[in-house]
Parts: structure tokens; sequence; C-alpha cells
């Protein structure tokens, strides 16, 4: 669990290597779970892509697709092929299915590596309140993040004072290692 209940956390969180985002929740204490889970490639599935040419009345031509990966599928009692293009992070919706001209059609591939290289996994970020979600979000891999839980960062302690804005924030590192000091000191002078 992180942050006290009454507190406003904000979590900045970041996929791969895209700007940072911010969440924040009107709820705590909060629990922050990531995990990253495999692409839903079928056994085509090509990192680096390949070329598919098949017939099909919905292309003026022979279709031609840079893919990483595709499918068969029926759509309105037709075979269809579902494709996953390159730069994509997953198959298109079956809304964008092209139909064969014939269930037997054949599908040429060539392998000539034209996408940039896929991803192999998606990273997921949930924040919980009380076991429940109350927010997600997924994107490439890495993710990473960190949370505020008040009006300073994660591994500081708010401290009120005098001064605008009427705190300050003491890293809780910085004054652990300079308590360590002072007792090492002190052990030292006292054991002469």
């Amino acid at each position: 669990m992180v942050c006290n209940s009454g507190d406003k956390p904000e979590i900045t969180y970041q996929f791969g290597s895209k700007p940072e985002r911010k969440y924040k929740s009107e709820f705590s204490p909060i629990e922050v779970v990531t995990k990253s889970v495999p692409v839903p490639g079928s056994g085509n599935y090509s990192n680096v892509g390949y070329t598919i040419t098949f017939a099909s009345s919905q292309c003026s031509g022979p279709c031609v697709f840079d893919v990483h990966d595709y499918k068969i599928v029926s759509y309105e009692g037709q075979p269809a092929v579902l494709p996953w293009f390159c730069g994509e992070n997953n198959f298109r919706p079956s809304i964008q299915v092209t139909v064969l001209n014939t269930p037997n059609q054949t599908i040429t591939r060539n392998n000539n590596s034209p996408c940039l290289v896929g991803k192999l996994e998606r990273c997921s970020i949930q924040i919980l309140h009380n076991g429940s979600v109350i927010f997600q979000d997924q994107g490439d891999c890495p993710v990473s993040y960190s949370v505020k839980c008040g009006n300073c960062p994660e591994g500081t302690e708010e401290i009120k004072t005098n001064i605008y804005p009427g705190y300050c924030c003491l890293d809780c590192a910085a004054v652990a290692n300079e308590i360590k000091a002072i007792t090492s000191i002190v052990k030292a002078i006292k054991n002469g």
C-alpha cells in the first residue's frame, strides 16, 4: 500500500520511450501493480514482419500487406484475412478484415523483413484502492512509475514550515545517512 488515508496520490508513469503520463487519485491508500504480457500473436508471428499477397474484391489488383502476423477468420460467413500491420501493437479489429475471393485462396508470403522490430510484450499499470481497480493503462514495455502522496515525491517526507509554500520535502535516505554518520562519530568519541 502506498500513501495514507486522506492523501491525494499523484502517479507519474511512462511506457517505453513515450512521454510521461500522470494520474491523480481521489482515493488513498493505493496499490500500484505493473505487469507485462506477451502480445497475442499466432504461429505466423514474425518480429521483423513479412509481406502477404492475396486476391480480394476489396483491393484493386492483388492485396499486398506488410504485416507482423495475420489470421484467417470468418467474416459474415466468408473467409477473411485479419492483419497485424507493421507498426501496430496488435491485430486490427474485425472491421479491418479483407474478405478472400475463394475459401481455398492462396496467400503468398515474402519473408523480406519490412517491419521495424515489433513488440513481443505489452506492459500495463493498474492503480487499486481497497482491492478494486480505479485506473489502468497499457503501452510499450518497460513501464516505470513514481508516486507522490502529498506535496512531496516518493522517498521524501513533508515537513511543515513558516516559509512559503508552508512545507519542505525532506529526503528520507539523506536523513538516514546523516543519522548513521552522527551515530558513528558518537560511538567513536565514546570509545575514545
